[in-house]
């Protein structure tokens, strides 16, 4: 998705499922640092946090309130809370000429995929830690299986 282009500078053309997909991502892996499997917020935050190096500075000023509006808005409502999402902007997160909170995907995307070597590095000094995170989520989603064949199994 991140290698198609925009239809235009300003918008349109993936901005949105991009946006979804990092946050997604961020929550998932920002679990290993939080341990909270049911923390978003939380977890995408801590994801920055750790992994952002210098560029967290330009979300740190918005605060941890940005998962709200983009990550919950865009799962939930399908469009940002009272904001937008725009794609090739020179900024990661910027208020427009009208005061409205942009994000641009794009240098999200770039942030993120140079954090990764960051969460690599994390993991790879935490393997025990991670492996039991992980076999927590396995637990986890062997006692949902079970759960929810049950009604399939009467």
């Amino acid at each position: 998705m991140v290698g198609q282009p925009a239809v235009h500078p300003q918008g349109g053309g993936l901005n949105f499922p991009i946006a979804l997909c990092l946050f997604s991502y961020m929550d998932a892996v920002g679990y290993f640092f939080t341990g909270k499997l049911f923390d978003t917020s939380g977890n995408i935050w801590k994801y920055m946090e750790e992994t952002f190096g210098e560029d967290f500075s330009k979300f740190k000023k918005f605060g941890p309130e940005i998962t709200n509006v983009f990550r919950n808005g865009l799962s939930h409502e399908y469009f940002a809370k009272h904001s937008a999402i725009s794609r090739g902007m020179y900024e990661v997160i910027f208020f427009d000429e009208k005061e409205i909170l942009v994000l641009d995907a794009d240098r999200l995307s770039d942030i993120f995929i140079k954090s990764i070597y960051k969460f690599n590095q994390y993991v790879l000094k935490n393997r025990k830690d991670v492996y039991e995170k992980i076999i927590k989520i396995g637990e986890r989603n062997e006692k949902q299986f079970k759960l929810m064949t049950s009604n399939f199994q009467k």
